[in-house]
């Protein structure tokens, strides 16, 4: 073996250095037990990178494991809302269908209803006809003539052509009704406008009170100044707007002229 100190070789079987005196049993131990440590050391590293690495390949393996769960999870998950849609849109198609099924069934039936009351009661209705613009008396012949009973009332208008036809009716041309139903016809009625007497009277006290134009003619009599003897139109005589009554008033007579 070698000295450490000196570095001079020695055959082992002595205690000391032969050129140096250093103790070989010392040197011995110690590099026996450095040996010794460093073995342990190694083993002790050995243990470590085995447990760091059996736990790094745990951790590998779990995540790895995590990993797939998590992907096998994402294809249920889409597998399930595939299925899902599917389902979602299958309903919705037969629901769909199912309405239009209920709407028609509805639309039938309310054909068959209306049908059915048509057929019931064709013997017991009747048709309105158009009356609007007929004279009264021809209206009320032929609403009575489709067995309608007729009620009429009046409503003024301005126009002589409008007088006693039907303006209105409380049923639509063409509207089906009850035998006997009651029709409400709406006739014009003119207001004629007539003249009263002024005969006889001052003038003086109606000229304020007549709402029509007038004119004076002055004619000698021995009546009283101022009196209405005849007027043209005549009383009873219809008028408008643009009617001029004439009247004809006495006045004194004049004396004669004496020569």
């Amino acid at each position: 073996m070698y000295c450490t100190r000196c570095g001079t070789y020695n055959s082992g079987k002595g205690l000391y250095c032969k050129k140096c005196g250093s103790s070989l049993v010392l040197e011995a131990l110690e590099e026996d037990y450095s040996t010794k440590d460093n073995t342990k050391i190694n083993t002790n590293n050995k243990t470590i990178n085995k447990t760091i690495n059996k736990e790094k390949n745990k951790t590998i393996n779990k995540n790895i494991t995590k990993e797939r769960k998590d992907n096998n999870k994402n294809k249920d998950k889409e597998v399930n809302n595939s299925v899902e849609r599917e389902i979602i849109h299958k309903t919705s198609a037969f629901q769909k269908f199912m309405i239009f099924l209920l709407i028609m069934l509805v639309l039938i039936l309310g054909g068959c209803l209306v049908a059915l009351g048509l057929y019931i009661f064709q013997d017991k209705t009747v048709e309105v006809p158009n009356v609007i613009g007929m004279d009264k008396d021809q209206a009320v012949l032929l609403l009575e003539n489709n067995n309608l009973r007729v009620k009429v009332k009046e409503e003024e208008v301005d126009t002589e052509s409008d007088n006693n036809k039907v303006l209105d009716c409380n049923k639509d041309e063409g509207e089906f009704v009850l035998k006997n139903s009651k029709i409400v016809l709406t006739v014009g009625k003119y207001n004629v406008q007539r003249l009263d007497n002024y005969i006889g009277k001052k003038l003086d006290d109606i000229k304020d009170k007549i709402n029509i134009k007038y004119e004076v003619n002055e004619i000698e009599s021995e009546k009283e100044e101022g009196i209405i003897i005849s007027q043209k139109p005549s009383s009873g005589s219809e008028y408008d707007d643009n009617t001029t009554i004439t009247f004809n008033v006495s006045k004194e007579k004049e004396s004669p002229v004496e020569e």
